[in-house]
């Protein structure tokens, strides 16, 4: 049953004929007497947010009377009124209590006497959500009030990388459904890429989102990605920074990048390799940081506390030759910057050394046979003689050789 539908029927027919009857009154006035009416039959009405999975408290006073009886209902999804907490007779009495709330809510007893009916909702879930209604009743009075009850996961880690030539943005576990922008910076011609966007709901409620910003220019696009994410009353932001490749040669020192605004002082940096396996974990506090490095790694990295500028690479080897990626974590903006390294081996330097030098040579002599044969062509053509001048030269040793 709805709230009040006939003292609200009731209302608005005597608003009516007051308003019949004073033309001189403005519908401003009727409006402002007509919601006054509705407030003070039906109760107020307040909205609410819960985090998932946490304690929420609807909270509702009453005037102090005797003999109080509190009942707090649910109004699920198709009109179905469900008994969320009841007391009366000093006590709570939860026989009819609906199974979906047992062992979760609660009264604050102490403060009943005071005036004071408000629920606390343990466990919040997706399910809870929806409007509440509080009867109270004394001897002296009775009230209602209705709550409207919002669930929130808010979008809390957004994460970013480039692979195969398409930027990947994902989140999950988000409640209510949120929606997902591209930007990039400097802005870059649309026709230079496509994206597509994939919302999926789980069996709990939530919503996992992934976008995927497929180029189709080369590689070589030098622009920030940026992919923003918004609910109701949550917004987050991840930055993606492709820094060009390093090349290297086994056993030399490698400082692979970090970029993020320098004037960040609380902040969490995680360094990755190859996009899984964590290498150092930063948590900075103003001028404090804690820095955590990982077992594997000890050996491989040095000067942990420069991470929030460069990963310091002192001797590196095949095996480190991948993606590195630095995270910087902020509570609104999350930072990547992703690194390929590229580790050129003793053997494999050697060998491309010799093909230089076979290449090298092979050009030399290609060089040298070009410039010979130049040479005799030329030599060959300031000796060869025109057919007049061989007419010429014939007829005077004729005459040489008659008497």
């Amino acid at each position: 049953m709805e709230c009040c539908r006939f003292p609200l029927a009731v209302s608005v027919r005597v608003a009516t004929e007051q308003v019949i009857s004073m033309k001189t009154k403005t519908s401003a006035l009727f409006l402002a007497y007509h919601f006054f009416l509705w407030r003070l039959i039906c109760g107020d009405v307040s909205d609410v947010w819960c985090r998932w999975n946490t304690s929420c408290v609807l909270a509702v006073s009453f005037p102090v009377g005797e003999d109080v009886v509190i009942h707090w209902f649910h109004h699920a999804p198709g009109g179905v009124q469900v008994q969320v907490h009841s007391f009366y007779y000093d006590s709570d009495q939860l026989v009819n209590q609906g199974k979906h709330f047992r062992e979760r809510t609660s009264l604050f007893k102490e403060k009943i006497t005071a005036g004071n009916a408000s629920l606390l909702l343990k466990d919040v879930v997706v399910e809870d959500e929806g409007r509440y209604k509080c009867y109270v009743g004394t001897l002296q009075d009775t009230r209602e009030a209705f709550i409207n009850l919002h669930v929130e996961a808010p979008i809390q880690d957004v994460h970013m990388e480039l692979s195969e030539n398409a930027v990947f943005c994902r989140a999950n576990g988000i409640y209510p459904v949120p929606t997902l922008d591209w930007s990039t910076d400097p802005p870059m011609d649309g026709r230079l890429f496509d994206n597509k966007t994939k919302v999926e709901q789980t069996q709990s409620g939530f919503y996992n989102v992934e976008s995927c910003m497929q180029l189709k220019a080369d590689g070589n696009i030098h622009v920030d990605f940026t992919c923003e994410l918004s609910s109701k009353r949550n917004k987050n932001t991840a930055r993606l920074r492709i820094e060009d490749a390093i090349h290297a040669a086994s056993g030399s020192e490698v400082k692979v990048p970090c970029s993020f605004p320098q004037d960040l002082s609380h902040f969490e940096l995680i360094w990755r390799f190859r996009h899984l396996e964590d290498i150092l974990f930063m948590k900075a506090s103003g001028l404090q940081h804690q820095v955590t490095l990982s077992d594997q790694w000890k050996i491989h990295v040095i000067d942990g506390r420069s991470a929030w500028q460069h990963l310091k690479l002192p001797n590196v080897v095949p095996d480190h030759q991948g993606v590195y990626t630095c995270e910087v974590r902020t509570h609104r903006v999350t930072y990547v910057t992703q690194t390929d390294v590229i580790v050129t081996s003793d053997s494999k330097l050697r060998s491309l050394l010799g093909t230089i030098a076979v290449f090298g040579c092979l050009l030399v002599m290609s060089v040298g046979l070009a410039g010979f044969l130049i040479y005799k062509v030329r030599t060959l053509r300031k000796f060869q003689k025109t057919p007049e001048e061989d007419k010429s030269v014939r007829k005077m040793l004729t005459q040489k050789a008659q008497p």
